[in-house]
């Protein structure tokens, strides 16, 4: 069986405007922790509480990179015992990381919009594609400071070290 993979691109974008994004008729928001766990070369490994609302999931995820837009990824609800035992093996050069992701539909791609409270200037913005070469368009709401796709100063797992040139 395949491993799936995960083609996306990023993108710096301007702060957005909340009042915008919740008042969007589909949209899911969801507070994010995110704890990268000590991991073999190549690898990447994290836990992620994700509350939405009064409910709580919790995932293991493990990534491995195949191209600057494609990576293998593997994901897993987990229960809150077993994030709570992964936590004992997290990387100690990284902080877990907190943001508020926006999710919206747009143009039959959803738009994931991650604001994290050591930023108020700007954001990131994530879409997932079915192929390498799916053209994105986004809404005239967001305004893109530049694509990030593959550059590693604003992969998460880079913010939760507290990279100095991501933080004000």
């Amino acid at each position: 069986m395949a491993t799936p993979l995960e083609i996306e691109r990023k993108y710096l974008i301007e702060y957005p405007n909340l009042e915008w994004l919740t008042s969007h008729p589909d949209v899911a928001v969801s507070e994010i922790t995110q704890t990268y766990l000590s991991s073999p070369c190549g690898e990447e490994r994290r836990v992620r509480m994700r509350r939405e609302g009064e409910t709580v999931h919790y995932y293991y995820t493990v990534k491995r990179r195949v191209t600057a837009v494609t990576r293998e990824e593997e994901e897993a609800a987990i229960t809150e015992v077993q994030y709570n035992a992964y936590l004992t093996e997290a990387d100690p050069n990284c902080h877990p990381l907190q943001k508020t992701r926006y999710c919206i539909p747009h143009e039959g791609m959803v738009l994931e919009i991650d604001v994290y409270p050591f930023w108020d200037q700007q954001a990131v913005l994530e879409v997932e594609l079915l192929r390498e070469d799916t053209p994105v368009t986004l809404p005239p709401e967001i305004r893109v400071i530049r694509e990030v796709t593959g550059e590693k100063v604003f992969k998460n797992s880079e913010l939760a070290k507290g990279h100095p040139s991501c933080n004000p």
